[in-house]
């Protein structure tokens, strides 16, 4: 009987496992992001334009354009 609920629900069970743990570094690796852009904007001027491109170690990409002079916002 135990054995046919591990031949059953085993390889549910793996699969479950295996989700949740993409959706954690998914969201370890999110928050990473996010923890990096409130460092980069902590840095920014008052006035004027920057730009920001960063590419991480796994290939993930940020390309960011910041006009911080009021009044000059772009579609």
């Amino acid at each position: 009987m135990i054995d046919l609920l591990i031949y059953l629900l085993g390889p549910a069970l793996i699969a479950l496992i295996g989700r949740a743990l993409r959706l954690w570094f998914k969201a370890v690796r999110e928050q990473r992001q996010q923890e990096t852009l409130r460092t980069l904007s902590s840095n920014l001027p008052t006035t004027g334009e920057i730009e920001i491109r960063d590419t991480r170690n796994d290939g993930s990409q940020l390309h960011i354009r910041i006009n911080t002079t009021p009044g000059t916002a772009r579609p």
